[in-house]
C-alpha cells in the first residue's frame, strides 16, 4: 500500500501472518504535584511470522513520557524500532517501489502535545522523524478544535511527510475540515472537507442524522468528489444515499 495514501480511504499494512505481542505500562500519579496529574511508560512490541514460522517484520515501540496534567493537556514522546522483511514489492509513493526479498531495519522518533478539549480553541501537534526503510522520513501534522458555542465543533487538520530514499524523494499533504452541527439532541448535521496532494482529489461528504427515537435512526448522505486538474476542478462523481435503521425490542 502507499504510504501517502489518505487516511479516509484506509488499507492493510499486513496480511497472511501470525502476530505475537504483549504490553508493560507503568504509571505513577505524583502526590500533591500543582500540574502533573500521571506520568505513564510503556513498552509495547510487535513480532510478525509467516506460516513456516519466520519472521518477517517487528515493531518495538517505547513510550518514553506519557505525561497528563491536571488540565487535561498531555506531552508524550515514543521511539519505535521497526524491522521489516518484504513479502511482497512495496509501492511506498512517488513511483517508488522496494523490491520483495529485501530487510531494512529502521527508527521512527514521534513527539506529540495535546491541549484538553473542554476549552473553545483546542487541539494538537505532532511530529516524527527518523529513519525510514532506507532513507528518512518527517512528518508534522497539527489540528485545532474550535466551539463558538454550544452544539458547534469546527475541526481543522492538516499533516505533512516528506520522504528522502536513495532511490527518490517525494512529499505529500493532507488538509481536512470538518463542521458538526447538534440542533437539538436529535437532530445533527456533519460535513467533512478533505483534499490530499497525491491523488489531486477534493472530496465534500455532508451527513444528516435523525433519531426518531432510540434505537430507530434516519441517515441521509450526499458525496461529492472533484479532481484537481491544475487550473480547475473537474467533478468526478456525486452519489447520495438514504438509510433507515429500525430496532425492536421484544
Amino acid at each position: 500500500s502507499d504510504v501517502c495514501s489518505s487516511d479516509l480511504i484506509g488499507f492493510a499494512e499486513r496480511v497472511d501472518f501470525r502476530k505475537y505481542y504483549g504490553i508493560a505500562r507503568f504509571d505513577p500519579r505524583p502526590k500533591n504535584n500543582k500540574w502533573i496529574r500521571q506520568v505513564g511508560m510503556q513498552v509495547f512490541p510487535e513480532f510478525f511470522f509467516d506460516w513456516q514460522n519466520h519472521q518477517v517484520g517487528h515493531n518495538l515501540q517505547f513510550q518514553l513520557l506519557d505525561l497528563n496534567f491536571h488540565s487535561g493537556d498531555s506531552v508524550s514522546v515514543r521511539v519505535t524500532p521497526t524491522f521489516d522483511h518484504l513479502q511482497t514489492d512495496f509501492r511506498i509513493g512517488g513511483g517508488i517501489t522496494l523490491p520483495v526479498g529485501t530487510e531494512y531495519n529502521f527508527t521512527r522518533y514521534n513527539y506529540n502535545v495535546s491541549f484538553a478539549n473542554q476549552r473553545k480553541i483546542s487541539g494538537s501537534a505532532n511530529y516524527g522523524n527518523g529513519t525510514f526503510y532506507s532513507g528518512r522520513r518527517r512528518d508534522i501534522a497539527g489540528t485545532v478544535n474550535l466551539r463558538p458555542r454550544r452544539g458547534i465543533l469546527a475541526t481543522l487538520t492538516a499533516s505533512f511527510n516528506k520522504v528522502d530514499l536513495p532511490q527518490g524523494h517525494f512529499s505529500s499533504k493532507i488538509l481536512r475540515g470538518v463542521i458538526n452541527t447538534q440542533l437539538n439532541p436529535f437532530i445533527s448535521i456533519s460535513n467533512n472537507v478533505q483534499y490530499d496532494s497525491v491523488s489531486r482529489v477534493l472530496g465534500w461528504q455532508y451527513r444528516f442524522r435523525w433519531i426518531v427515537q432510540p434505537g430507530n435512526d434516519i441517515y441521509v448522505v450526499w458525496l461529492n468528489n472533484w479532481q484537481d486538474t491544475g487550473p480547475e476542478l473537474t467533478m468526478l462523481d456525486r452519489s447520495a444515499a438514504v438509510k433507515a435503521v429500525y430496532t425492536y425490542g421484544f
